[in-house]
């Protein structure tokens, strides 16, 4: 039976992930090592410790490639997490980083924006790449990020200097006046959830309307960190506890072979997870943006185009026509397809009962929508939540 040892800072999502993925997948014996032990006692207290207690191998955060060669000198098998240092000499928990830029562009491109900017950690290498594939993404469909001059790089804010990684403090002054000068409406990826909400609370100082004129999306999806933003912040999803999963794998040959190598383990990006900060269709056309902040925040409600007539003072023909412009479909495929999405997403985030969803989207029949969304997903509604609603199971 292996014996690892996890140093991680467990305080973070992705680390309770990790072992979420290892435990279920590998019956091992683990202990937790906050990563703090080896900055209080240093990485050679660290190694004996493992020695003396038998591990196979350490799964965590290294300050060098010191630490990762102290390990193996010792026999012990070294993984490390790709975060604020990139290990060599040893297996990588590494984050497809490229992939989760162009994940969000192409859904903030969907929800209709034509500005981007990204805010981020300019010198760190993750945030770096997840910068290059957003710009990529948005380059590929013949847009660039905005140029304000609020950091080092086009439409890079500078969310700390000099890769300085600290998750409760920013330049909020600079934040401010960075947000102010960008055209509106924007759409914002945030290096991580902790920028993210750096962000909305500076947009908040700033007087900036969230999602309208600004929307923001962070990187990680920690849901309790997400859910205390105002307004609660849209993340990118990691697959950590998938990875967690592979590296069991992974460790359990590499340990049983010990001439065989070890290959990394790339952690995808699994999902964009929609909250209020970007839960808008952005639009340069003031009444038809009025007309959509409505549909978005009423759902509840029966949305018929004559009421949505009286919030604007134009035709009911010239509204369809620009809001088809605006959105590329009718209004009544636009609320049809909003209220799908959203029931999907109840389906995969809660476990509130299918009849509650239909009520709260403004359903009266549940076996009628029940059959509109088999014919949209192919999925009864039971089965789309078996198929992707795995966010509440725990150790």
């Amino acid at each position: 039976m292996l014996r690892i040892v996890f140093m991680l800072d467990f305080s973070r999502v992705e680390s309770r992930a990790i072992l979420r993925g290892v435990v279920n997948r590998s019956r091992c014996v683990f202990r937790r090592m906050p990563v703090c032990v080896r900055d209080q006692k240093g990485m050679e207290w660290v190694m004996r410790w493992c020695k003396e207690w038998g591990a196979d191998a350490v799964v965590g955060q290294f300050g060098s490639d010191a630490h990762v060669t102290m390990l193996r000198a010792a026999g012990i098998a070294v993984v490390g997490l790709d975060y604020d240092y990139r290990p060599t000499g040893s297996g990588v928990m590494a984050v497809a980083n490229t992939s989760v830029g162009q994940m969000a562009a192409a859904d903030l491109l969907e929800k209709g924006f034509r500005n981007f900017a990204f805010w981020g950690l300019p010198g760190v290498v993750w945030s770096d790449e997840r910068r290059d594939g957003f710009e990529a993404e948005i380059a590929r469909q013949g847009m660039r990020l905005v140029d304000s001059g609020g950091g080092s790089g086009a439409g890079t804010g500078g969310g700390l200097s000099g890769g300085l990684r600290e998750d409760w403090t920013y330049d909020a002054v600079a934040a401010v006046a960075w947000l102010k000068a960008l055209p509106k409406p924007v759409a914002i990826l945030a290096c991580d959830d902790a920028q993210g909400a750096h962000l909305l609370e500076a947009c908040g100082q700033a007087g900036v309307r969230v999602p309208e004129e600004v929307a923001v999306m962070g990187v990680g999806n920690d849901e309790e960190a997400c859910a205390l933003c105002e307004p609660q912040l849209s993340s990118v999803e990691l697959d950590w506890e998938r990875a967690g999963t592979e590296l069991a794998e992974l460790l359990e040959h590499t340990i049983a072979d010990e001439h065989s190598g070890f290959e990394d383990v790339i952690v995808l990006p699994s999902r964009v997870v929609t909250r209020p900060s970007t839960d808008v269709h952005a639009s340069e056309d003031y009444y038809i943006s009025l007309v959509l902040r409505y549909i978005h925040r009423n759902l509840d409600q029966r949305l018929k185009v004559e009421d949505l007539v009286k919030l604007v003072p134009l035709s009911r023909r010239l509204l369809e026509m620009r809001f088809r412009q605006v959105t590329g479909v009718s209004v009544y495929t636009y609320v049809l397809n909003l209220r799908l999405d959203r029931f999907a997403r109840r389906l995969a985030e809660t476990d509130d009962t299918v009849v509650d969803i239909a009520l709260s989207l403004g359903y009266a029949d549940q076996k009628n929508v029940s059959r509109i969304f088999k014919n949209a997903t192919g999925l009864t509604p039971s089965e789309y939540r078996e198929k992707h609603n795995t966010h509440y199971e725990n150790l």
